[in-house]
């Protein structure tokens, strides 16, 4: 299950950096903070033990239609005010 999750998290981000990728550059320029915001949150889902937060937790994370923008929006509504890293593993152990 945890190979399915990779899988699934280097998609979505394929997915969004080609959408954005395939607009005019100024809109890439505009995205540009949100671009490096989530490429940071797929490497920290990426790095990050899914296994320890339990088998309920992954099985949730793989049911959600979009986990690299369902972290986005949480972090955002966190402000930044702690290290992303951080961030991305209060999102998962609020699942």
């Amino acid at each position: 299950m945890k190979r399915e999750l990779e899988e699934k998290i280097k998609f979505e981000w394929e997915k969004f950096y080609l959408d954005c990728m395939r607009t005019s550059k100024e809109n890439i320029f505009v995205k540009s903070q949100e671009i490096t915001l989530k490429r940071e949150i797929k490497s920290c889902l990426m790095e990050i033990d899914i296994m320890s937060y339990g088998k309920l937790v992954l099985q949730k994370m793989l049911g959600l239609e979009n986990i690299i923008e369902a972290c986005y929006r949480y972090i955002l509504e966190l402000g930044l005010k702690n290290p992303l890293k951080v961030q991305v593993c209060s999102w998962v152990k609020s699942l």
